[in-house]
């Protein structure tokens, strides 16, 4: 589990309770104003929040080659954190969806 990052969403009480599965979007940006590997996510149709710099060199160039998006699970936040975190996969098991060459 990762906590995003530059996110201004906070999670409420409403949705600490609930506890829901979540889905979250990983998709790239190539916004170079934030460096040159983001990852943003979205959630409901907006977005939520980044992943840190260091997943997102790991995933920028993965993602790029199925598409530059891909659903992930959201594991929501942790308990007493106002904070999103997702589950992202591993690099290995994005690999297994590239074609081979």
């Amino acid at each position: 589990m990762i906590a995003l990052e530059r996110t201004h969403y906070l999670v409420d009480d409403r949705e600490r309770r609930t506890r829901r599965p979540r889905a979250y979007i990983l998709r790239t940006e190539t916004d170079a104003s934030r460096g040159p590997h983001n990852v943003a996510v979205f959630s409901n149709g907006r977005g939520v929040g980044y992943l840190p710099v260091p997943a997102a060199q790991e995933m920028q160039p993965l993602l790029d080659r199925i598409g530059g998006s891909a659903i992930v699970n959201g594991a929501g936040m942790k308990t007493g954190s106002i904070r999103l975190w997702v589950d992202l996969p591993t690099p290995r098991s994005i690999r297994a969806f590239l074609p081979t060459r």
